[in-house]
């Protein structure tokens, strides 16, 4: 069998994407449909508790005016208590997971290889055990949709940023766009 040539993003491992490598392989591996960060969407349905984008629409609110200045990030509504999971492979940097008071409430915030960093707001609880220099894999629970901080008393959502290191906050809008979860298949 003959070996091609094909491009491997670094930091798959992580989540942005830094360079591309080349190496030789039998098959491609791609990151789910060409993504600049993420590798899930944030929110994961629950086989009683289905999340879809069409049950929970979202908006780009990148750069609007928010009530502490431009929104730097994006506002997922989803019913209160949905899983929240790691967007990618990350280490937990900073966490405060019992005080529901504050901008953002109940929160984590997650940090990749490359030094990327993922903010989670508004959660009505983490995951137990979770811990700062916790090590987590794509998809993880990390804690669950609610409307602590400043969202209490709304509908809950989970507020998801993006900070790219050395650089400004990026718009997670496309990410998540091409991420959004399928509408659960009724047989």
């Amino acid at each position: 069998m003959r070996a091609r040539r094909v491009v491997v993003v670094a930091g798959l491992l992580g989540c942005a994407v830094v360079a591309p490598v080349v190496v030789a392989a039998t098959v491609s591996p791609t990151p789910p449909a060409a993504t600049h960060y993420l590798r899930t969407f944030p929110i994961q349905g629950t086989q009683s508790q289905p999340y879809t984008t069409t049950a929970y629409p979202y908006a780009d609110q990148y750069a609007t005016p928010g009530p502490e200045g431009p929104i730097v990030g994006i506002n997922l509504p989803a019913a209160a208590g949905t899983p929240v999971v790691a967007v990618c492979n990350a280490t937990v940097v900073a966490i405060n997971g019992q005080i529901p008071t504050g901008l953002g409430g109940i929160w984590v915030r997650l940090q990749d290889v490359t030094g990327t960093q993922y903010y989670y707001a508004h959660l009505s609880s983490v995951a137990p055990g979770l811990a700062v220099g916790s090590q987590l894999v794509t998809g993880q629970v990390i804690g669950a949709v609610g409307n602590s901080g400043d969202a209490l008393g709304g509908n809950p959502l989970l507020y998801f940023e993006i900070d790219p290191q050395g650089a400004p906050p990026a718009d997670p809008y496309a990410d998540l766009h091409l991420l959004e979860p399928a509408p659960p298949v009724v047989p």
